[in-house]
Parts: C-alpha cells; structure tokens; sequence
C-alpha cells in the first residue's frame, strides 16, 4: 500500500524544483513542467508588476548576457528563418558547442567556420586590422 503524496507535497516540489506532479504520481508525461508553465507561475505568484521588475532587472544584469543573447538570437531565428527547420539545428548546434566548450573547443569550431566561410573569415580580420589601427 502505497501513500500518495500531500497536494501541498506536489505544490512544494512544483514551486522549489519545476517537478511535475503528473509524473511523480503516475510516472507518466514528462518530468519537470514545461519553462512557459513555470513563467506563469512566477507571473502568478509575485504578480505581473513584480515579475516584470525582476525579468527587466535580469535581462540588464551582465552576468545574465548569455541569457539574453539567447532570446534575441531566438527572435532573429523566428523571424528570418521560421521554415528552414533544418539551418535552425544547424546554428543551434553551433551556439550549444561555443557556450559549452572550452576554449580549446571555441578555437576549433572558429578554425571549422573559417574554413567553410573564408569571406567572413576576411571580413573579421579586416575589421580587427582597421580597429587596432584606430
């Protein structure tokens, strides 16, 4: 005989870990609530002034750069780049390799891209080569 957990035991673990509820009664669906859920929560939670507050204050914060590097380069991809699902993986996979590699690994997916784009290659140094000369 099994003991279910509290609805207040679910409500915890949803607010403090995105845990879903579902999946930790039945094992079924996935395991954490999907991030638009969790938003909503937030929006619930403190309000949607409060909420507002703190996603501005995050979105100025430097530490918080790759975050909102990610959103824009997300609104760009939505906007140019919709119905081409396939150069959509492509540039995520690129973005994923650079923010979790090393630099090891930052160097060769930079030599990679230098090699298959050698007129953007150019266009860099040429630009590094007319700043540093400023």
């Amino acid at each position: 005989n099994l003991l279910e957990p509290s609805n207040a035991f679910l409500a915890t673990l949803k607010e403090q870990f995105a845990a879903n509820p579902d999946w930790i009664i039945t094992g079924k669906g996935e395991m954490f609530i999907s991030p638009q859920e969790y938003i909503i929560n937030g929006v619930k939670l403190l309000g949607p002034q409060r909420f507002s507050e703190g996603l501005t204050s995050i979105l100025r914060d430097p530490s918080f750069s790759e975050f909102y590097s990610q959103i824009r380069l997300d609104e760009m991809v939505k906007e140019n780049l919709d119905q081409d699902q396939d150069l959509i993986a492509y540039l995520q996979h690129i973005v994923n390799l650079w923010r979790q590699g090393d630099e090891r690994t930052r160097i060769w997916l930079i030599v990679q891209l230098e090699r298959a784009f050698p007129e953007v290659g150019e266009k860099i140094r040429k630009g590094r080569k007319n700043n540093d000369s400023n």
